[in-house]
Order: structure tokens, then C-alpha cells, then sequence
């Protein structure tokens, strides 16, 4: 069985909206950092889970949000004393430190925007799942119609 493209990246997208969920929200005995920390789970994956929705429906909407979410994993950091990734869904990322590159593949619904160490050193991160997601909802979008009578 087949299914296009759009229907796959929202789908990993609900997927993703799921695992943060599920982790930072319903995991019982996780206690996490603030409340704040807690409701940037619930907002991060709420907007996963309406822009997957939205895609895989078709809506314009989420084409817009999806393209979004997915330039946001393209690329992540991390060090000693603070984090700022998003990984929602499949992922196949390569990390990139001062020791060399490894590369990682899984499932992560994962996001760090905040001043808590992720890593022992400086570490960038490459998503090329969201990379592949980005170009293809980037090269696919619907193109405005010209205005008639302009030159």
C-alpha cells in the first residue's frame, strides 16, 4: 500500500505529537522542571498534532504550520548549559561535536528550549528526516495565482 507524501509527514507529525505527550505529560512519576517547561510540552505538541491533522485533511493551514515545525528541526544544539531542538516523530539525525559525528535514528518526541544542559560539550544536530519533509512540502506548495492586468 501507497500513500503520498503529505499524508507520511503528517502522520510522523501526530506521531511525534504523541511521544511529547506521552513522555512529558502522562509518564507517571516524571516530574519536570516548571510548570512553564510543562505547558511548552503541551503547546509544542498540540501544534504537532493540529498541523499533522491538518495535513494529512489537506488544509492549507497545515501545509503552512507543518512547513514551519519542519524548518524548525532541521537543525538542533546542544551543550553543558542549555538545549534548543525539536524532534517530533521518525527521526535520523547526525551530531556533530568537538569528538567526532555520530548519527542516531528512532522515534523522538523531543523538544528543549530551555537553560538546562543536553550534552557533555557543544553538539549541532542534522534532522535529515525533517530536512527531506521541508524540501518536499517546500517544493510541492501551491503557488499564487498572478493577478490579472499586472505587468
Amino acid at each position: 500500500m501507497r500513500y503520498p507524501p503529505l499524508i507520511l509527514i503528517g502522520a510522523n507529525q501526530v506521531f511525534g505529537a504523541l511521544l511529547i505527550a506521552q513522555a512529558h505529560l502522562f509518564t507517571p512519576g516524571v516530574r519536570e522542571p516548571s510548570l512553564i517547561f510543562m505547558l511548552l510540552a503541551l503547546i509544542v505538541a498540540s501544534l504537532s498534532g493540529f498541523a499533522g491533522l491538518s495535513l494529512i485533511r489537506g488544509n492549507s493551514m497545515g501545509r503552512a504550520l507543518s512547513l514551519v515545525l519542519q524548518a524548525v528541526q532541521v537543525v538542533g544544539a546542544a551543550s553543558p548549559s542549555f538545549s534548543l531542538r525539536l524532534e517530533l516523530g521518525v527521526k535520523v539525525t547526525a551530531e556533530v561535536s568537538s569528538r567526532g559525528m555520530m548519527t542516531h535514528w528512532g522515534f523522538a518526541g523531543l523538544y528543549g528550549i530551555w537553560p538546562i544542559g543536553g550534552a557533555q560539550e557543544l553538539t549541532v544536530f542534522f534532522n535529515a528526516v525533517a530536512i527531506v519533509a521541508f524540501v518536499y512540502l517546500w517544493r510541492t506548495r501551491p503557488q499564487g495565482k498572478p493577478i490579472e492586468g499586472a505587468a
